[in-house]
Order: structure tokens, then sequence, then C-alpha cells
């Protein structure tokens, strides 16, 4: 069994690297902000160690070169991914989602961000629903607009969420 755990480890790197980065209706994370960016570097590191240890378990040449190949090729830009994610969770903030306002509602927390996709677009709004279970936070968006300004979040009487800007409502979602 000793010699199937760099197996196990290539598998939960890249499992774990295409569940963070897959676009599904229901997004896990984290509920501790920053364990997003440790697990994104163990993961992105996980991948070339483990390539490496299967080269060293391999017999024949020609597929040991081929995966001491892939080991070198993924290294670098792995290294630099895990540099980059180690120093977001050292920040401890998430640059791209600054939340504006909450509204806990049956049992679920909907949470309005001013979102950052990066330099190449403007500022947004995203509405979340949320809802932490142990220490994994299950999130679902519910509503975005881009090129838009902060703005609030309220309850209406009638069980609605309503995106405010001023006095001007933005949206309303029933949940």
């Amino acid at each position: 069994m000793v010699r199937a755990w760099p197996a196990a480890l290539l598998v939960f790197s890249v499992f774990g690297l295409a569940l963070h980065a897959m676009n599904t209706p229901i997004t896990l994370r984290f509920a501790y902000a920053p364990a997003n960016y440790w697990f994104v570097a163990v993961a992105t590191l996980a991948l070339p160690v483990s390539l490496g240890l299967l080269a060293l378990q391999l017999r024949r040449s020609a597929l040991r070169v081929a995966f001491i190949v892939a080991c070198l090729l993924v290294a670098l830009p792995s290294i630099a991914y895990a540099v980059l994610a180690i120093g977001s969770a050292r920040n401890g903030l998430d640059g791209s989602f600054q939340l504006l306002s909450e509204a806990p509602l049956n049992g679920v927390t909907f949470r309005l961000y001013l979102s950052n996709c990066g330099a190449t677009c403007a500022y947004g709004l995203v509405l979340r629903r949320e809802q932490d279970v142990a220490a994994v936070r299950l999130i679902s968006e519910v509503w975005e607009a881009d090129r838009e300004e902060p703005a609030s979040l309220r309850v209406s009487p009638s069980g609605t969420v309503e995106v405010h800007r001023g006095e001007y409502v933005l949206t309303s979602i029933k949940p």
C-alpha cells in the first residue's frame, strides 16, 4: 500500500483543483476564507510532488522520463501559483469579493459582495446564498450585476431579499 499513496496524492491534487475551479450551481468553500487559499496552495504543490514520486516508482525508463518531464513542466507554474495563494492566505482577505451587506433568512445567509474580477472588468455586485455546514460553506450565486456601485440588503416584510442602492430597489429575490 506504500506504493499507492503517490497516485492517491495525484488524484487528490487534480480532484481538489478541479473542484475549486469548476463553476457549479453550488460551490463548496471553507467558512474560514484563508483556508480556501491554503487548500489551493497545498493541492497545487501536491501535483508536481506526486508526479515526481510516481516517476521514482516506475521501472520502465521511457515512462519514467515522461513523468519526470511532466513534473518539471508542472513544477514552475505550480510553485508560482502556490506562492500567490499563500500570499492571499496570509493576508486573510479575499480581494475579489468585498462584503457589503448580509441578511440572515430561514437558516441561510444572503450576502452582497462588491466583486472585482480583475483589471479587465468593472466592479460589480454579486448576491450569494450561503449556508454553513460545519466548517464548509455551501454557496450559490443568486444575482449579479456589472458596473454597479455599492448597495445594501434588506429583508422586506413579505420575506423577499432586496438589493437597495439608496431608495432604488435593484432586485428582489424570493428565497
